[in-house]
């Protein structure tokens, strides 16, 4: 199977870059509970400890984190196969602990694309398809350089409105035919096509002029 982690570093101010550690960190991936229960209390500083906790409530989780060295753990949910709306509700669980570094296991583009506007400091990508990578690094470039404010988790209650939305990046005229320096991602109500279906609109052409800022649907493109 094969694994792919990104890290989410902080750069500056506002701007986070995506970095595949896979290769440069010794890392495990383990279940909490099980961790606890063999009493490693005392966990080699040079792994990087993801751990998952499906299942497990808040209070048993910040139990476990009292009793282990939480410098070299990131907490982890495993939303592998999972359906995205169930996805939605248990990232933003996470997202509301605080002081804990987090993680999440998945196979799926939305769901990592999700886990960078929540700000979560690990991807933990198996299996994916290598343009599916790079879109996750385009993604977490473009949710980054845009001049919004990032969703909060009252925001987050379906899958249009967790997600940000291709927009024209400037004024663009009737029968442009389309290119990925003419565009970019924002959050605007009502959604536009999504980022991850980029790839469907490059090279076609616009049945009507768009302004800078403004969303692209299928029913603006031949």
């Amino acid at each position: 199977m094969k694994t792919d982690i990104y890290e989410i570093k902080k750069k500056k101010d506002i701007v986070y870059a995506v970095r595949k550690i896979t290769e440069r960190k010794a890392i495990k991936i383990l279940n909490l509970e099980t961790l606890f229960r063999e009493k490693s209390e005392k966990i080699n500083s040079k792994f990087l400890f993801f751990l998952t906790v499906n299942g497990l409530s808040s209070q048993l989780i910040d139990f476990y984190l009292k009793k282990l060295n939480p410098t070299n753990l990131v907490i982890s949910l495993n939303l592998k196969d999972t359906e995205f709306s169930s996805s939605i509700h248990q990232l933003c669980w996470l997202k509301s602990k605080t002081k804990i570094k987090k993680g999440v296991l998945l196979n799926k583009l939305e769901t990592a694309m999700l886990a960078i506007i929540l700000k979560f400091e690990y991807l933990i990508c198996y299996d994916m398809k290598d343009e599916d990578l790079i879109k996750i690094e385009e993604f977490a470039d473009a949710d980054n350089k845009i001049n919004k404010r990032a969703l909060t988790i009252d925001q987050i209650d379906s899958y249009e409105n967790s997600m940000l939305s291709i927009v024209a990046k400037k004024d663009l005229k009737k029968n442009k035919l389309l290119t990925k320096q003419d565009l970019t991602f924002l959050n605007v109500n009502p959604n536009g096509v999504a980022p991850h279906l980029i790839e469907k609109i490059l090279g076609l052409r616009l049945k009507y002029p768009i302004k800078k800022n403004t969303r692209i649907t299928f029913g603006d493109i031949v």
